[in-house]
């Protein structure tokens, strides 16, 4: 990364996450959707279940199939790299395991895929965890009812690649 003066080895640059990235959503509230959680069926992944750079998946809720069928966009895929936007867990990032290929998250999990360009997810997540993203995010991030760390600010935010 940088050498504390912000300034970046030879050869290296600062990227947006949007640059690097070939998807960038989130999910949606199975309520508001009108579909319950159910016994079994489609993975749900919430915040609770996204940690500082691992998965919790004690407490994981499943919705029916439909859910994923009505939410193509936000379905998740080994390797994605989850980032939690709302609430006390905003800035927490895991990597989404075989576990979770195919699953759906809420609108308060992130989904960043990144696109074929070199950088791993492995860093991407290193990097999101570190002190220079968390000052970002923290710094960004809007605090209404509950923090909030938008889309946008995803896309924009900087990594040195």
């Amino acid at each position: 990364m940088s050498d504390g003066n912000g300034a970046l080895p030879d050869g290296w640059k600062k990227s947006t996450i949007g640059e690097i990235a070939s998807l960038i959503t989130k999910g949606s509230s199975p309520k508001w959707q009108g579909f319950d959680y159910a016994d079994s069926g489609v993975l749900f992944i919430r915040s609770q279940n996204v940690r500082w750079g691992s998965l919790d998946l004690e407490d994981v809720q499943c919705l029916p199939k439909g859910f994923r069928e009505k939410h193509r966009s936000s379905t998740i895929k080994v390797g994605d790299v989850l980032l939690n936007l709302v609430g006390a867990s905003v800035g927490r990032a895991a990597i989404a395991t075989d576990e979770l290929d195919d699953s759906n998250c809420n609108q308060a999990v992130g989904i960043i895929r990144l696109a074929e360009s070199g950088v791993i997810k492995d860093y991407l997540l290193r990097f999101l965890l570190s002190p220079e993203a968390q000052r970002h995010i923290h710094g960004t991030k809007v605090d209404v009812a509950r923090a909030n760390f938008n889309l946008k600010d995803v896309r924009q935010t900087r990594v040195p690649v």
